[in-house]
């Protein structure tokens, strides 16, 4: 049965982006992508709840304020992200991330079960503060786990290899971009509200903490290769050092990068206008 499997999955990833050098290779890449998967799978089964109860909580018409404010709550967990990553070992900054990011999501979950704080309380007031943090939180998830899982696949790949397994990687994270929101609903799942989703989901972000370190311990080291990226004769203890306010400068220095931002911020423009129209 596994080998059907495998070799299903390795014939269309050879069809669609040519041979990979060995099995080892697509082992790699296959294992990643269910790893990816599950992490899409998450934000995107958590992303309309997000809405919904902030709807049923704060109000549809303090969404242009959450969507202002998110910036303000998410920025500084970005920069102390970034700051951390360049001290500690990548995977581990991404198990404790996703353990503590498992951990709040299941404290959310237990209010959002209160008879008065959670979703048992069908008055909206805008001074109800479980639904601007529970709004805030998916939003600095999206931002951080996502980029953090990218963090540790670009730097264990190489160029050549990632041109062959990147574009496998993402269809998986289509794939969860479907399955999550498709099944994972308290509708589909019987329950009241959807504070259970949110248990379930802290489950799956547990379960992908351990996929990731099964994949570090287990993968041969000749597939972990990790991508320096300097110059032939440059002195490594000279690197100068990237951080955020760099980032800002590259973006706005190349067309090319700003063509990429536009569009980013006209697709939040619109989601965030239907998102405002739903009833």
């Amino acid at each position: 049965m596994f080998d059907a499997v495998k070799q299903f999955f390795t014939k269309i990833a050879q069809s669609l982006y040519g041979s990979f050098e060995s099995r080892q290779e697509l082992r790699k890449f296959l294992s990643l992508a269910f790893i990816f998967f599950f992490v899409i799978l998450v934000y995107w089964t958590l992303r309309p709840i997000k809405d919904s109860i902030f709807f049923v909580t704060v109000g549809a018409d303090n969404l242009p304020w959450a969507k202002i404010l998110s910036a303000v709550f998410v920025l500084p967990i970005v920069m102390f992200y970034m700051k951390i990553v360049e001290k500690f070992q990548r995977e581990k900054v991404f198990y404790t991330m996703m353990g503590m990011y498992a951990v709040a999501t299941l404290t959310f979950m237990f209010f959002f079960m209160h008879p008065t704080i959670g979703l048992a309380n069908t008055t909206i007031s805008s001074s109800r503060i479980i639904g601007w943090l529970w709004y805030w939180f998916i939003e600095s998830y999206g931002s951080v786990i996502i980029a953090s899982f990218w963090v540790i696949v670009t730097d264990i790949t190489l160029p050549e290899s990632a041109k062959r397994g990147f574009p496998l990687i993402y269809i998986f994270g289509q794939l969860g971009n479907v399955v999550g929101p498709y099944f994972i609903t308290a509708k589909n799942l019987g329950f009241a509200t959807s504070a259970p989703v949110a248990g379930i989901c802290s489950a799956i972000m547990v379960l992908i903490a351990v996929m990731l370190w099964l994949f570090m311990k287990y993968t041969p080291k000749d597939q972990l290769k990790r991508y320096e990226g300097k110059e032939v004769g440059e002195d490594k203890n000279k690197k100068k050092k990237v951080g955020f306010i760099e980032g800002i400068k590259t973006i706005f220095s190349n067309a090319y990068l700003v063509g990429i931002l536009f569009v980013l911020m006209v697709f939040e423009i619109i989601v965030t206008i239907f998102d405002f129209q739903k009833p």
